[in-house]
């Protein structure tokens, strides 16, 4: 089969210089520290990145939230449990036949979709777009053609490159076309911007109220304290380690001014020297792995700093996990937040499938409707009612046992004689093309063994022996 070009365009990328000028003068307004600059004639310039400015100015923001996610064990295995799960799954194109869905292999989208660029698979793009989705609050994907620059700067050498821009560097043309949706990037090593053809970029953010176009990073939005919190939390952590040897108590020695009249007067030099008798004192045996060093004296003792398990506090770590647990919507089982509480086999069985069905599986009707609106029409030409992208959860394991225990309540009305047997088959995503029209009608006959149900008790349960005890 040949390859179908999914967009074609006269001329790649259209070279201009709207923005060049402002990309510097938004970076000193950046470091100006306030929220609007007049510009004269009654017109000001909103600096705040937060509110409204979806240029390139939130390029510093997108970096550190890339930094907190490479960097920050939380964040990065947030993600990872996610986008692992968004890639577990069997991405197919179906066809619709009747009132159903069957998959489709015979197109050019089927082709295509298995490597939707030159450097991933359909399970890595995936990953790839929980990754911009969570990270930067973000996703755009351009469909590149043969001699486009990529946002690495090299020449696409391939037709239907559908590949990922780093949200830091493209922006909105809001200045000489602020009405409209022209679009520019600026791939690695380029000064100058290039102009992006707006049927080939596909974008989706998660919804902000007061910037519409540049949605929500997780990392640096509504978790920035807290990341902030753990990171310098560990980092002492790392000090106590790698720093070398951290005094934990002060020895004084107890003076009577009266019969030492000369102790007022002692020099910087004599304190010095007294601590060198202790040091080699110590070297001459006097230390004791676990214990004290006794000398001759009045001596006086005073704890500072604090011991390893005192800066250890499980407390403020479990707060800090289950918050980042919490925003995006990992149960506290399957992430290590709340394991303390959450060790139950009930309570872990009941988070696999609150996590598939609350996370993974509308991400996955997400990202399925979405790129099914965006691709399908430029593959296959005047058929997009009749094809779309789906993900086949049949080998999906997060997703089996959440199945099969809705599958059971099919089973269930079937047996209630709630449905017929051909509409059970349906339900649960079998075929029924090899059933006559007596065998589709056909209702429950009340016998287990005559139509080989058992009704999910047994040896069919998913509850007895399924390995979360």
């Amino acid at each position: 089969m040949t390859e179908t070009k999914a967009v074609e365009y006269k001329q790649p990328f259209f070279v201009r210089r709207p923005l060049t000028s402002t990309l510097d003068t938004l970076g000193l307004l950046r470091r100006s520290g306030v929220d609007f600059i007049p510009l004269g004639n009654g017109k000001t310039l909103r600096t705040s990145p937060l509110f409204e400015n979806n240029s390139i100015s939130w390029k510093e923001a997108y970096v550190k939230a890339a930094m907190i996610y490479l960097t920050n064990p939380l964040c990065f295995a947030a993600t990872s449990l996610i986008c692992d799960e968004l890639a577990d799954g069997r991405t197919v194109v179906e066809e619709k036949v009747g009132s159903k869905w069957k998959e489709h292999i015979d197109n050019p989208l089927a082709d295509w979709i298995g490597h939707p660029n030159q450097t991933m698979d359909i399970k890595e793009w995936r990953r790839a777009w929980g990754t911009h989705f969570h990270t930067f609050g973000g996703v755009y994907v351009f469909m590149f053609q043969k001699g486009d620059i990529l946002p690495n700067g090299k020449i696409n050498q391939r037709d239907n490159n559908f590949d990922f821009i780093f949200p830091g560097r493209i922006a909105e043309n809001t200045e000489s076309n602020p009405y409209g949706f022209d679009w520019w990037y600026l791939p690695i090593g380029y000064e100058e911007p290039l102009k992006l053809n707006s049927k080939s970029l596909y974008c989706d953010v998660i919804y902000n109220p007061v910037g519409h176009s540049v949605g929500n990073a997780l990392p640096t939005n509504p978790l920035n304290q807290v990341f902030d919190i753990h990171t310098i939390y560990l980092s002492q952590i790392k000090k106590f380690f790698t720093g070398g040897a951290m005094p934990t108590h002060l020895l004084t020695r107890i003076i009577d001014l009266q019969k030492d009249a000369s102790s007022v007067s002692i020099q910087d030099s004599e304190i010095d020297e007294a601590i060198g008798r202790v040091y080699n004192q110590v070297g001459r045996g006097g230390e004791r792995e676990s214990g004290w060093l006794g000398l001759r004296g009045d001596w006086r003792v005073n704890r500072i700093g604090s011991a390893l398990p005192e800066l250890m506090n499980p407390d403020l770590l479990q707060y800090l996990e289950s918050l980042v647990s919490a925003v995006y919507k990992v149960p506290p089982s399957i992430f290590w937040a709340g394991m303390q509480s959450s060790n139950q086999r009930a309570s872990r069985q009941q988070d696999s499938i609150d996590f598939y069905n609350q996370k993974i599986k509308p991400m996955n009707e997400r990202i399925d409707s979405r790129i099914s609106d965006f691709l399908v029409p430029k593959f296959i030409k005047g058929t997009k009612a009749q094809f779309r992208i789906s993900t086949d959860t049949s080998e999906m394991a997060l997703a089996q046992y959440a199945n099969t225990k809705q599958y059971r309540m099919y089973e269930r009305w079937y047996q209630l004689r709630l449905i017929n047997r051909g509409q059970m088959l349906e339900f649960v995503n079998e075929p029924t093309d090899h059933l006559t029209t007596e065998e589709y009608d056909e209702w429950y006959s009340g016998s287990n063994d005559s139509q080989g149900m058992n009704v999910g008790a047994g040896a069919q349960s998913v509850e007895e022996d399924n390995g979360l005890e």
